[in-house]
């Protein structure tokens, strides 16, 4: 496959993941605030900031907040952005997903421009549901139709990073917040639900975060997305031959390889106690993981193609 198609799969896969869950991080948020004292409306602000990596001077209100991070299209980290730029990869990559995606995401971005014109009738909670119906249509089509063949594996794995980049942000921010909430940070992964259905009693701040690394069979768990990347990288990378001491050529693969090998273990075999004991530094531990993925892939696959990569250097890991 040609790396400018290979590129532009990737990133569609990311910035799609990217629009669904600042949508639901958001939307989360917005129902949270109804009614909340000041004091949590200032934590929210300062929690979404420090997610995205932004000084938490950038935005004063949580109404300017929702604002920049929903329809401000100048800005590189609002859903509006992300979903500009899954569109425009999408367009690159015309000949390699099913018509049927690209005329959905071709009337979500026409669609967008309605959104975006009618700004005195904008409401937060109509526009974030809209962009989660819409990428779970996208996403639909795509499991459902197309090949499994390499561009799948690279629309999946740009799908697959994202998410844990984010999830993984978001479980260090908020497990550590001024204003802690079990419920809100399963919401923000769509997971309150699926966790009754395990626990079958309320969360607390460390059985939220333990389902959320460990559990193998929720589909937007760490460990789950972990999994799911090592099967990719090795279905990308089948045929590379290792050098006669045993070593891959790339060194960033080795790291790679190896980083996730070791956070898929931590995570499956490190007792409950132990993560909780020490969960910023074991969730940095994955992070570094997910980085180690993004420097193998874009050094390996997408190195001479630099320019198209349309992504925010604060969101990368």
């Amino acid at each position: 496959m040609l790396s400018r198609l290979a590129d532009s799969l990737f990133w569609l896969g990311r910035y799609l993941e990217r629009a669904e869950d600042l949508s639901r991080i958001l939307d989360v948020h917005v129902q949270d605030l109804t009614g909340a004292p000041t004091e949590k409306e200032l934590a929210w602000t300062v929690d979404i900031s420090t997610i995205l990596s932004q000084p938490e001077s950038w935005a004063s209100t949580s109404s300017e907040l929702i604002w920049k991070l929903a329809i401000e299209r100048s800005e590189s980290f609002s859903v509006a952005y992300a979903l500009d730029k899954a569109w425009q990869n999408a367009r690159v990559a015309r000949d390699m997903i099913p018509l049927e995606l690209w005329e959905a995401l071709n009337r979500t971005h026409f669609q967008l421009e309605t959104w975006l014109s009618d700004s005195e009738g904008f409401s937060p909670h109509g526009f974030l549901g809209w962009v989660k119906d819409r990428v779970a249509v996208a996403s639909g089509i795509a499991n459902s139709a197309m090949m499994r063949d390499e561009g799948w594996y690279f629309f999946t794995l740009g799908q697959l990073l994202e998410r844990s980049d984010i999830g993984l942000r978001l479980m260090k921010v908020k497990h550590f917040s001024f204003w802690p909430d079990a419920v809100v940070l399963l919401r923000c992964f769509s997971g309150h639900e699926a966790f009754l259905h395990v626990y079958r009693r309320p969360p607390t701040d460390a059985t939220a975060v333990l389902f959320l690394l460990r559990n193998r069979e929720f589909p937007r768990s760490v460990l789950s997305s972990l999994m799911q990347i090592q099967r990719c990288l090795e279905a990308i990378v089948t045929g590379e031959q290792p050098r006669s001491d045993g070593l891959w050529v790339s060194e960033p693969k080795v790291a790679a390889h190896a980083g996730l090998g070791m956070g898929v273990a931590a995570l499956r075999y490190t007792s409950d106690d132990d993560v909780i004991s020490d969960a910023r530094n074991f969730i940095e531990g994955l992070q570094v993981a997910v980085s180690q993925v993004d420097e193998f892939v874009l050094e390996r696959f997408f190195s001479a193609y630099s320019d198209q990569r349309f992504y925010h250097p604060q969101m990368g890991v």
